[in-house]
């Protein structure tokens, strides 16, 4: 609460007040301005937009006006041009266009009566065609069917004709002389002879009807191509019509024309008057503009300061509000600790806030040993299909993974216990670190930690011992006889029997009084 100031607070947040009063005023009159700036910048843009629109509009007009007076001229032309062909096969002048018109109509009547009459004769034509291609599809189905036949009974003829052969009656299995066999296979015979006979007339039939559908066709294809060429001829006299219609229609515009040179004069003159009011009001607007632009500038400005002094008020007041809460708390625990003066129940409440400490102290405890245990053995043993957790009472257990499910490992192997226990014996030393003062020098005797373990998790062990020895200079001595262990960490002593003698060799730094220790303990001189 000291830490806090109250009073420095509160007269902070007076003048961030008035700081925020004066911006807001100057704020809301640069925003009064602007809004009134950019409705002039929008009446300004919208004449703007209307003198284009007029100026374009009879612009426009001027030009559909002096183009319709060539084209009109040129469309006259164009479409005698046309219709010179067309006069010419008819032997009609077009000096008169009555009589040319009169002579076009009655051309597209005599094309139309031999129209109706060619197309009633392809009506026809495909009738009989349909009925013809029916009677052809009819007798195909009919040959199939006889040609299926033949071959049934000719098949049949050729299975009892084995049979016979061996003095067996076909019919009944059993021994017959051979003029009853002999007989039954004449009559399969005559059957089949019978089908030929049928399947040859059929095939006789299909090919006259055939016949009679290649002569309907090469007619109607001829008729089709007469009623091809009436077509084009319509159409040609059609066009003929349509262009005289469309030559009357132009020789009627051609005595209006005279009147439009008057109208191009006079809207040019207002054209013109046009393009002055416009580019006075593109002055205005450009000023107008600039002046929008820097009133936005300034309105930016502002509000950013506004957000700025808003959010330090915002701050200040839950700093004042925390003090209120703290005054009232302290008021609180005043009044609390007047009446527990004295009191056993000041012991009670003070012993169970040692309980409390020391319960939330073990939590930390087991989440600190827990977290680093799972990280020390994945990096020990990265297996995905294996996975391990750390109970309350600090055992361990395995769990495997695989796309059915999840379930508990009964009996790990020796490897698998040897990693986890290496694993919980580091991490329960890096709690212990952390946690006591006493302990943070303390140091991790490991003896012969690969026993058990793989090439590969032997590895992995050397990685991680160099990694706590680099990252957390923690005090580990392993003792071992496994040579892919030896690089382990920044200090080792090896010790060789050699000739009946211990010989004792030392690398990295190493403190004179522990090699002392050392030899006192191999019995050797100092």
């Amino acid at each position: 609460m000291r830490s806090l100031d109250k009073q420095g607070l509160q007269s902070r947040v007076k003048k961030i007040e008035e700081e925020k009063a004066k911006v807001k005023m100057e704020l809301d009159k640069v925003v009064s301005t602007r809004e009134r700036a950019e409705k002039e910048l929008e009446d300004v843009n919208n004449e703007i937009l209307k003198l284009n629109s007029v100026i374009q509009e009879k612009r426009g007009v001027i030009s559909r006006l002096q183009q319709e007076n060539r084209l009109l001229r040129d469309k006259v032309n164009a479409v005698k041009s046309k219709l010179a062909t067309y006069t010419q096969s008819l032997g009609v002048a077009l000096d008169n266009l009555e009589e040319a018109t009169m002579k076009v109509e009655e051309e597209v009547r005599a094309i139309q009566q031999r129209e109706s009459e060619l197309r009633e004769r392809l009506n026809a034509l495909m009738t009989r065609e349909k009925d013809v291609i029916a009677e052809e599809n009819r007798l195909d189905a009919e040959i199939a069917m006889l040609e299926r036949r033949l071959g049934e009974v000719e098949s049949d003829y050729r299975e009892k004709e084995g049979i016979v052969k061996k003095g067996i009656c076909p019919v009944c299995g059993q021994k017959i002389p051979h003029e009853h066999g002999f007989r039954l296979l004449a009559e399969l015979r005559e059957r089949a002879e019978k089908i030929r006979e049928e399947l040859e007339e059929a095939r006789r039939k299909r090919g006259i009807v055939r016949e009679e559908r290649s002569r309907l066709r090469s007619e109607i294809d001829r008729v089709q191509a007469e009623l091809a060429d009436l077509a084009g001829a319509k159409d040609r006299v059609r066009e003929a019509e349509r262009l005289l219609l469309e030559l009357k229609s132009l020789m009627e515009r051609v005595a209006e024309v005279a009147s439009n040179e008057e109208a191009i004069k006079r809207m040019q003159q207002e054209v013109e008057s046009l393009e002055v009011s416009l580019r006075e009001k593109k002055e205005k607007y450009a000023s107008l503009k600039t002046e929008l632009s820097r009133l936005r500038e300034a309105e930016k400005a502002m509000s950013s300061r506004l957000s700025e002094l808003e959010g330090e008020l915002r701050t200040l007041n839950d700093q004042l509000q925390k003090i209120q809460v703290l005054e009232e708390k302290l008021k609180s625990l005043r009044s609390e600790l007047n009446k527990l003066v004295n009191s056993r129940e000041v012991v009670k409440k003070v012993a169970d806030m040692v309980d409390e400490v020391s319960r939330v102290l073990a939590q930390e405890t087991f989440r600190f040993v827990s977290e680093s245990f799972t990280t020390i053995y994945t990096m020990l043993a990265p297996d995905k299909s294996l996975s391990i957790e750390l109970g309350r009472d600090y055992e361990i257990r395995f769990y495997y993974a695989t796309e059915k499910g999840r379930g508990p490992v009964v009996l790990p192997s020796g490897g698998q216990q040897s990693v986890a226990s290496l694993a919980l014996r580091l991490a329960v030393n890096q709690a212990l670190r952390a946690i006591s003062p006493r302990l943070k020098d303390s140091t991790l005797l490991l003896d012969e930690p690969t026993i058990g373990l793989s090439r590969e998790l032997v590895a992995r062990l050397r990685e991680l011992l160099n990694k706590l020895d680099e990252e957390q200079k923690a005090h580990i001595v392993v003792v071992t006889h496994d040579t892919d262990l030896l690089e382990a960490g920044s200090t080792r002593v090896r010790l060789a029997l050699r000739d009946g003698a211990t010989q004792v060799s030392y690398e990295g730094e190493l403190d004179e009084g522990y090699r002392a220790f050392v030899e006192s303990l191999l019995e050797r001189p100092p």
